[in-house]
């Protein structure tokens, strides 16, 4: 029987969410400053199973890097559906982001498109009698290039930035 909510696994947190986060940040800190627009300031939320990222406004931000589609390196996946994890309704309302692979796109969706109608089961490594996600179609997802706001260097420094964090925790 498919399960509705999988083991908190704090590992994988740390090695996928943990960056996710942290190219985010780095991104919207330089739009703003490349657009001379006021900085948009998305800290870390301190409670581990909430969302990922707060603004002072109120808005939410929750951040996965999709590690199963390393072929995504144009703005838009070459998939017609983008999976948000069933369990991640509790958080609502918030903004879904999703990074490709290599940090160069970032697809983003309001959780008002968890709908019923999206629901699926997909049987996955970690579960393999199935658990439940939103396959919400690319067409409701909004897509945006990284590449002009994060380089290459950019995200080999934050990525030692991660290494040193994680060997702290």
């Amino acid at each position: 029987m498919a399960t509705t909510y999988s083991k908190f696994r704090e590992e994988e947190n740390l090695n996928n969410d943990l960056i996710g986060r942290e190219i985010i940040k780095f991104a919207c800190h330089r739009s703003c400053i490349l657009q001379k627009k006021p900085i948009l300031r998305l800290v870390d939320n301190l409670d581990g199973y909430g969302v990922d990222l707060l603004h002072p406004s109120g808005r939410r931000y929750d951040v996965e890097v999709n590690r199963y589609l390393p072929e995504w390196i144009k703005t838009k996946p070459p998939v017609d559906v983008l999976n948000i994890p069933l369990r991640k309704i509790k958080f609502h309302p918030y903004i879904h982001l999703t990074l490709n692979t290599h940090y160069t796109s970032v697809g983003f969706i309001s959780s008002d498109f968890m709908r019923d109608e999206f629901k699926i089961v997909k049987h996955t490594r970690r579960e393999p009698d199935g658990e439940w996600f939103y396959g919400i179609p690319v067409q409701y997802w909004k897509f945006f290039s990284l590449k002009k706001l994060i380089t290459k260097e950019d995200i080999e420094i934050i990525e030692k930035y991660v290494e040193i964090y994680k060997r702290k925790v």
